[in-house]
């Protein structure tokens, strides 16, 4: 069965289908390559109307995030960075005017993050857009199969290696 995995090709820059002939080999380079590519690409995007990719990263967490998990320690930890860099960002973005924060109702000791209206109108403008006009072209069958290629590769990128190849 042909894989749909696209790969650039070095004579002509066009991209064609990697077949069953392709190596297996070949395939996983093939694929490291693109996620590689589509990660440095999206990096680029980021910089972009006036934020930088940590910056965008924030608010759109902070859109989508329950009440509860939008402050600076929960961003960190999903983001995998460090509380002192995501504090730096947060206090970015609350200069800019696109966040603000007000006193946790639970936990007066905490902060509550939230997207001002100017941070909304921004994420009008949120250059992922462009991805997200490609994803919403693949099918059905192709999203189901790369969410579970890409969550298992998320999955074992954190998970520790298995040294009797369990």
């Amino acid at each position: 069965m042909p894989s749909n995995i696209a790969q650039k090709n070095r004579s002509n820059g066009s991209i064609h289908k990697v077949t069953s002939e392709t190596s297996r080999q070949a395939t996983r380079v093939a694929i490291l390559a693109l996620i590689e590519h589509l990660g440095r690409a999206l990096h680029s995007l980021s910089f972009s109307k006036g934020l930088n990719p940590a910056q965008w990263n924030a608010l759109r967490y902070l859109e989508r995030a329950n009440p509860s998990a939008r402050n600076v320690t929960s961003f960190a930890k999903h983001h995998l960075t460090k509380k002192s860099a995501a504090s730096e960002t947060m206090t970015a973005l609350t200069a800019k005017g696109l966040i603000s924060s007000v006193v946790d109702p639970y936990d007066a000791r905490g902060r509550i993050l939230e997207v001002t209206p100017m941070g909304l109108a921004l994420l009008g403008e949120d250059p992922f857009h462009a991805v997200r006009a490609g994803v919403d072209k693949i099918s059905d069958e192709d999203l189901d199969t790369i969410v579970a290629f890409m969550e298992g590769l998320l999955k074992s990128l954190f998970e520790p290696a298995s040294d009797n190849g369990e």
